[in-house]
């Protein structure tokens, strides 16, 4: 558990439910400071990924603040729901390609999956992790689906193209989760579709089903 105070501008009862949303920032002039309104919504998809949560409490405006994120052990994470462990799949040793166009989603990723023992390459667009590929055949690819210019459908279409590269297992990233858009990433060659943000344990669970 980590928890940060202070005695500074605090935070208003209306806000504080929303805090953690994307965007979002204080009305009063006294409590507003420069930026997007994106530090705290960042912080929930990482602890999200994590398998943590998070917290804020605030009496008020002026009164401080109280900021508290609970992250689960390795031990405890790895068992952390009804699913046998035998069901997770191992990622030691294995090359994984990830692709965002979001370079700190990214690194994320790669800090989190080298911690199970990968081997990780990071690309920020399709253009990019192709020239990566260049016809090698990694263990397993986790792409995004919306990125500028080559979006991950057009990806996947070219990836699949090439002969040495059709049987790779590929893992469409989304914000998006409703049934047609699991359906549309499947059909465009992608083997599975996971909504962002992506709990480490949900990916290692699919990755071992599709290698069974």
């Amino acid at each position: 558990m980590l928890r940060v105070a202070d005695t500074g501008t605090g935070i208003e009862p209306a806000l504080l439910p929303h805090i953690f949303d994307m965007y979002k920032q204080s009305r009063q002039s006294a409590a507003r400071r420069s930026g997007l309104g994106i530090d705290l919504a960042f912080v929930r998809e990482l602890v999200t990924i994590h398998g943590g949560s998070e917290r804020a409490e605030s009496q008020g405006l002026g009164r401080g603040a109280t900021f508290t994120v609970t992250l689960p052990m390795h031990r405890s994470f790895a068992h952390a729901d009804s699913r046998d462990g035998a069901a997770m799949a191992s990622l030691q040793g294995l090359h994984i390609l990830m692709v965002d166009d979001d370079a700190t989603t990214v690194e994320t990723f790669k800090l989190l999956l080298e911690g199970e023992g990968a081997d990780v390459q990071t690309a920020t667009s399709g253009e990019e992790a192709l020239t990566l590929l260049n016809g090698n055949a990694p263990d397993l690819v986790l792409s995004n689906l919306g990125m500028p210019g080559m979006d991950g459908y057009e990806f996947i279409g070219k990836l699949r193209a090439q002969p040495a590269l059709e049987s790779v297992i590929c893992i469409a990233l989304s914000g998006f989760g409703q049934e047609a858009d699991v359906e549309q990433s499947e059909e465009a060659g992608f083997d599975a579709h996971l909504k962002k943000p992506v709990l480490l344990e949900d990916l290692l669970a699919t990755f071992a089903r599709l290698r069974r």
